[in-house]
Parts: C-alpha cells; sequence; structure tokens
C-alpha cells in the first residue's frame, strides 16, 4: 500500500465534529477515492472514541453511518470496507480474521467464496436485517446465489412480527419459511432446468430459529 492511498484524520479535530460534520467528512473521503483507481476496496477504521457517530443520539433520526456511508460509496463506485476497534477486541481472533479476509476477497474481486465441490442443486442464502425501532419496522434482506457464487438475486421483505435475539431481530418459522419458498419460486425462474435438494442458510441465528 503507498502513502497516496492512506486518508489520515486529526483525532482531536474530528472528536470536536458533531454527527452531521463527521459524515460530511467522510463523504468528501469517499469523494477523493472515487478519482482513484489504483485500490480494490476502501477500508475504513472506527476507534471506539468515534462510536458516537456509530448512529444518530436523536431517537426520531434512523441515521446509521454504516448504511450511510455504503449507500454514497456505492453511488460512487467505491467497494468500503469497515473494520470497528471494539470488533476487534472479539476474543477469537480466527473468526474475526476469517470474517474480514472472506469479505475483502469477495468485495476486492467480485466473486464470492465457493465451495471445492461444485453441485447444481444446492442454493446459498445470505441473511441480513435493517431495524428502525422508531418506525417500527423490520426490513429482511436475502441473497440468494448458486454454489459458483453467481446469479445473485436480492429480496427485501418487511418482516411483520419480527423475533428477537439480545437486540438482533430474525425471522419466526412462519415468515423465514415463507421467505425460504419465494426464494425457491425466483430460484427456478432464473435456472428452471436445475433441481434444488439443498437450500444453505449462512444466517445461524435464523437456522436455529427454524429447527
Amino acid at each position: 500500500m503507498t502513502p497516496h492511498n492512506i486518508i489520515a484524520y486529526d483525532e482531536n479535530n474530528v472528536k470536536a465534529m458533531n454527527e452531521h460534520d463527521f459524515v460530511f467528512m467522510m463523504k468528501r473521503f469517499i469523494d477523493q477515492l472515487s478519482t482513484n483507481h489504483a485500490f480494490d476496496v476502501a477500508v475504513i477504521y472506527i476507534p471506539m472514541s468515534f462510536a458516537k457517530y456509530r448512529e444518530s443520539s436523536n431517537p426520531a433520526n434512523d441515521f446509521n453511518l454504516h448504511d450511510a456511508l455504503k449507500l454514497y460509496a456505492t453511488d460512487k463506485g467505491v467497494k468500503l470496507q469497515f473494520v470497528e476497534e471494539r470488533s476487534t477486541k472479539f476474543s477469537d481472533q480466527c473468526k474475526v480474521l476469517w470474517g474480514l479476509s472472506t469479505s475483502l476477497y469477495a468485495k476486492a474481486s467480485g466473486v464470492l467464496w465457493q465451495p471445492v465441490t461444485l453441485s447444481n442443486d444446492t442454493a446459498f442464502v445470505g441473511v441480513s436485517y435493517a431495524l428502525s425501532r422508531n418506525k417500527g419496522t423490520c426490513i429482511g434482506c436475502s441473497q440468494l446465489f448458486d454454489s459458483t457464487g453467481t446469479g445473485i438475486r436480492l429480496l427485501l421483505r418487511k418482516i411483520n412480527d419480527p423475533g428477537f435475539y439480545g437486540k438482533n431481530p430474525y425471522m419466526k418459522c412462519d415468515e423465514a419459511y415463507e421467505m425460504m419458498s419465494v426464494l425457491r419460486d425466483k430460484y427456478y425462474q432464473w435456472n428452471p432446468t436445475n433441481r434444488l435438494k439443498r437450500i444453505v442458510c449462512i444466517r445461524q441465528r435464523l437456522l436455529l430459529k427454524m429447527k
């Protein structure tokens, strides 16, 4: 990595900023990166001292730093990877490094990881959630792809009756079953010649609740 690929800032000046100023600064950094084609993925490091910028202190505001910058960067053609200091403190460092390395690989290459043995009768589903406590809504985002990591299809659904594991939402059995049925149908629309025998979901908490 060359020096011109590193954007530094003064920590004391940043600590004096409010949420709006901090986001504005980060967007200007992204603007600079959008004209530089000498990198694959931009890594944003968030120390614990910047935790106040992660979400808005105003309950009426659904602002989320991660989502706001990811959307802005996508529009600028910049791939982002967030690294938070609190995540690096996790006791299982192997899990931390594995998650970071696979994320960087997928974003840099544009190809998801894939199993060594490919199978046309298996599809993979990744599930994530967006929660607005103020508006009382929870959205599930499902990513469907085949065993080669290609043919990605996205499905956004409002979850009518989310459950919670701590602060993290998940789909209960009925909605999870309905979502899987819709994804199966979408898979057949995309590839009608394959007959699915397995759908592998990589959201562990969803699987635990579906058993």
